[in-house]
């Protein structure tokens, strides 16, 4: 049985015929034109990956100018490109990711290293990642690239298996420099690229490892079981070789603090929020790279400046831009001696922009809109409200009203996010957009579990996966309802991983209430899940700490489990998931149809080749956002 369409089931009212023409799919979701604008050393050339529609191009462009060079074409969609890195000012990096063929009994990813000359010749294949499978995203090759060494041009320092090598850029050569050592998963550089520091994870043990300089040999810094306890995490050097920053536990939250190596003790507060956890250090342009501030999420990206210039400078820049100025800046490329830069920006109301910053000029121009189809007049702020589940907790969560829509009695999407140990803000998400622009509310839940809101709001989400993570979110639409914002009479629910997982359970949990659910790359077996986590030893403690799975704990888990409750769903259901999604199995979707079937529901499914547990193909995106809207 076909289900009914999905916007129309929901909306149902007379309003939305003069409605403005809602955002394109095709704006919202296609690929961007540009991604990972790159400046050389020598501030000279942009490199950058272009896309039409799923071909890839590497485009090398003269600033000074003269004609964009095609570097190399991609066009397999076996392979995706993720990014471009100058090794110098001659000679690319480029990183794509594939299937790793060498995987057993795993959906798992690698990604493949190769150099390029700027004019596209002497194209080398450099290396393979080992495979991971855990990533939400595809796995960066980048991430293994510890110095790009701008002193020795002909080279880079890239970790692999846990040692350290200087690698040739134009034929792959290595040289090892930092033997393995155990437990280290990965290896920082200092901005002279001198390694001296390493992190690593092993069953349930967290450590690191440091030097004040070069000469010294590595010591241990701390050891804690990364489940139980809460301990030090690496957040960046400090300006004073005897110390680090690490992020570490404060009141409840995650603040910044000062790291004595030599005594192996927390110094000086840096920096904390009352509300929220913090994250790393900025840092300041090349080439001294200093810290100057400490980024960290309230409801939009922010950062706390501790360098009183690098604040002048970014308040100078969000006045003199085009753009939403709440949005977030951020420096993604810069020349060797910093005085060019390119910046990102974005916020819930700025699709991404990359600009180029002539620091010494103060001049800005424009390099690329990524998604230039977008209406800017048709995109709807969000905005932050708070509300109490059932047993007092008090909640977080992000609404969008559609633009020119009114703020009562409207359509409901409710958006829930995944993970669960993630969280949403106020920031560009092309969902979100989607469904504003056609008359919906939009809510995000930062229900319990969530990250970012301190040890408390996360730990109360610990074995309440389907149970009072589930009320949070059943609440929220309560509470919207009660106030009028929501028609109860046209409420829908869509997510994807644990989203979509959540929005399965609720269409169980409180049939009466949703008109239609939809759900992506979604959990439909909990036992299922942790049982092949044991291909996935990364996320398997957490999934535990979170789910249980426990000797006791298997009719728990069958009772929280959609695929074995299909028959209570009332409602129509669209079911995506993509073929090699290495973390939600593409069992769990199938599983989830044929259950639905079996019980007489309405359920469309749309299974996607190639793709992972997010969408790397543009063909795939747009067919599943399109189905998504005409469901």
């Amino acid at each position: 049985m076909r289900a009914l369409v999905f916007a129309a089931l929901i909306v149902c009212s007379p309003a939305f015929a003069q409605a403005p023409e809602p955002i394109p799919v095709r704006g919202l979701f296609a690929n961007p034109n540009h991604e990972t604008p790159q400046l050389s050393p020598n501030g000279k050339h942009l490199a950058s990956i272009h896309n039409a529609n799923d071909v890839q191009a590497v485009i090398v462009h003269a600033l000074a100018g003269g004609d964009s060079v095609p570097v190399l074409v991609f066009n397999d969609p076996e392979f995706r490109l993720a990014s471009v890195t100058w090794a110098n000012d001659d000679r690319l990096l480029l990183v794509g990711e594939t299937r790793d063929w060498e995987a057993i009994r795993v959906r798992a990813r690698a990604t493949r290293l190769y150099g390029i000359d700027r004019s596209g010749k002497n194209l080398r294949w450099l290396g393979k990642s080992w495979h991971r499978t855990l990533d939400y995203f595809p796995t960066q090759f980048e991430d293994r690239i510890v110095h790009l060494t701008p002193e020795e041009p002909a080279s880079v320092l890239i970790a692999l298996e846990g040692a350290v090598y200087r690698m040739n850029v134009t034929t792959g050569r290595l040289q090892q420099v930092r033997a393995n050592r155990r437990r280290v998963g990965r290896w920082f550089a200092d901005r002279s690229g001198v390694i001296r520091a390493g992190e690593g994870s092993w069953v349930e043990r967290t450590g690191a490892w440091a030097r004040a300089d070069g000469e010294a040999e590595f010591e241990a810094l701390w050891e804690y079981d990364d489940i139980a306890a809460d301990g030090p995490e690496f957040a960046g050097f400090h300006e004073d070789q005897g110390k680090l920053y690490v992020r570490a536990p404060h009141e409840g939250r995650t603040a910044l603090f000062e790291f004595e190596i030599a005594s192996k003790k927390l110094g000086r507060l840096v920096f904390a929020h009352p509300e929220v956890d913090v994250g790393g250090v900025v840092t300041g342009p090349a080439p001294a790279r200093l810290p100057v501030g400490i980024a960290y999420t309230h409801d939009r990206p922010a950062v706390h400046f501790i360098d009183a210039r690098a604040r002048a400078e970014h308040r100078a820049l969000l006045d003199v831009l085009p753009i939403d100025k709440n949005a977030w800046l951020a420096r993604t490329s810069e020349t060797a001696d910093g005085a060019e830069q390119v910046l990102l920006v974005s916020s819930d109301i700025q699709p991404p922009v990359y600009f180029h910053f002539a620091r010494k000029r103060g001049a800005v121009q424009l390099v690329a809109e990524l998604y230039p189809d977008v209406p800017l007049k048709r995109l709807s702020p969000a905005r932050r409200v708070d509300y109490h589940a059932r047993d007092g907790l008090q909640i977080p969560a992000y609404l969008t009203l559609p633009r020119d829509g009114g703020e009562r009695q409207l359509p409901l999407i409710v958006l829930p996010h995944g993970g669960p140990w993630a969280r949403d803000a106020i920031e560009w998400n092309p969902e979100v957009q989607l469904f504003a622009s056609r008359g919906f509310a939009v809510f995000q839940p930062n229900f319990r579990g969530s990250t970012g809101f301190g040890k408390a709001h996360h730990e109360a989400g610990y074995r309440e996966v389907g149970k009072k993570i589930q009320e949070d979110i059943e609440d929220g639409v309560a509470w919207l309802v009660a106030r009028g914002v929501a028609d109860p009479d046209r409420i829908g629910i869509y997510g994807s991983s644990h989203g979509g997982y959540a929005a399965l359970m609720a269409l169980i949990e409180t049939p009466a209430r949703y008109r239609a659910g939809a759900t992506l790359a979604g959990v439909s077996d909990l036992a299922m899940q942790l049982r092949d986590d044991r291909f996935y030893a990364t996320s398997l403690l957490w999934q535990r700490a979170m789910l249980g799975g426990g000797w006791g704990d298997g009719e728990r888990l069958r009772a929280a489990s959609p695929v074995h409750r299909a028959a209570e769903i009332r409602a129509p259901v669209l079911v995506g998931h993509g073929v090699d999604d290495q973390v939600v199995h593409v069992k769990h979707g199938r599983r989830m149809v044929e259950a639905l079937r079996e019980a007489g529901s309405a359920v469309e499914y749309l299974e996607f080749e190639h793709e992972i547990h997010s969408f790397l193909l543009e063909a795939n995106r747009i067919r599943w956002y399109e189905a998504l809207i005409a469901f």
